[in-house]
């Protein structure tokens, strides 16, 4: 089988390659491409089986690279770092995917379903459909109410939140921070809904920007941002049965 992996994160590509290593059939990775322009043109002049396609590219998303191929003639995983509501899109697609933080044994799953799948043809309707619905779930805002009035971000934008008594610091994907005048206490329903874990009596995090977990104690975690934040000795058991 001949492989492509479009996926922006380094750690993933190192991963989802170890993983294919691992696989009972013969599997050739053929290309690799972190951005939209760079994966059509990949997979525009390379003949490939199938593709490891992740949903979200720092400039566009895996729907605009199938819709900028003449042809999609490939079958596709999509890879995710959504969780619940977005997961159900994908299911009620009908389309293969995995979800990220990934693991050997989903992955491996999907391989081989995909590998014995004699339909080749993606449903593009169906897959339209799913980036409509992620899209409406990444652009879901929450309300901050800060020092001097209020500011709207969106959800998907929060790495981690931080408790400092009676006062939230939100940090973002833009690597700024947020201060809001409320507790942590008072926002956790409102961060839940959204998908966040609270992995600390100070600590909330996105699982969507989790990338790496180390064991310790309670463990720690490594977010997209960079920074570590300590797991609770009895929030790990709640945190590793979201992750796994």
């Amino acid at each position: 089988m001949r492989v492509a992996i479009i996926e922006d994160e380094i750690d993933s590509r190192k991963i989802i390659k170890s993983f294919l290593n691992d696989m009972p059939v013969d599997v050739t990775v053929v290309g690799e491409a972190g951005r939209v322009s760079e994966a059509i043109e990949l997979l525009s002049h390379t003949d490939v089986d199938a593709v490891l396609l992740d949903v979200q590219l720092p400039n566009g998303t895996g729907f605009d690279i199938l819709e900028g191929l003449d042809a999609v003639d490939f079958k596709v995983i999509f890879i995710t770092a959504y969780d619940s509501y977005a997961i159900q899109a994908i299911k009620h697609s009908a389309l293969d995917y995995l979800l990220k933080p990934l693991n050997r044994k989903d992955f491996g799953l999907a391989m081989s379903k995909v590998s014995k799948k004699a339909e080749v043809k993606v449903n593009m309707d169906r897959v339209q459909e799913l980036f409509k619905q992620l899209g409406r779930d990444n652009m879901e805002k929450i309300r901050l109410p800060t020092l001097h009035g209020f500011k709207w971000v969106r959800s998907g934008n929060v790495v981690r939140c931080e408790a400092d008594k009676s006062y939230t610091y939100f940090f973002l994907t833009d690597e700024s921070k947020v201060v809001v005048s409320k507790t942590m206490k008072k926002f956790e329903p409102i961060l839940l809904e959204h998908g966040f874990i609270r992995v600390h009596h100070s600590y909330m995090v996105n699982p969507a920007h989790i990338v790496e977990y180390k064991r310790g104690r309670g463990g720690d975690l490594i977010m997209s941002d960079g920074s570590r934040v300590s797991v609770s000795e009895s929030r790990r058991t709640e945190l590793l049965d979201r992750l796994t």
